[in-house]
């Protein structure tokens, strides 16, 4: 996570306000962190409950790039080991 500072906008209940285009980053950048969500939340300043909902939400967005990775045929391979003993 990038170390600068980042003034965090606020709305008369306390709730962090992000736009759109800094929330994507922080998903994104949360993906490749490896952290926990709930560590991941609080350093980004945002409470767990809001973080998880957009990931959630991220996820359900993203559902074609997940099934075309495993939407690729098996295929095998007969292997021979030069040191087994045939039966």
């Amino acid at each position: 996570m990038d170390t600068t500072s980042i003034i965090l906008k606020t709305d008369s209940r306390g709730r962090v306000r992000m736009s759109p285009q800094r929330r994507e980053e922080l998903l994104l950048e949360f993906e490749r962190s490896g952290l926990p969500a709930t560590k991941f939340a609080q350093l980004a300043g945002v409470r767990y409950q809001t973080f998880a909902t957009w990931v959630q939400k991220h996820k359900k967005q993203r559902p074609t790039t997940r099934k075309a990775a495993s939407a690729a045929p098996l295929r095998f391979a007969e292997v021979e080991r030069a040191d087994a003993t045939p039966p």
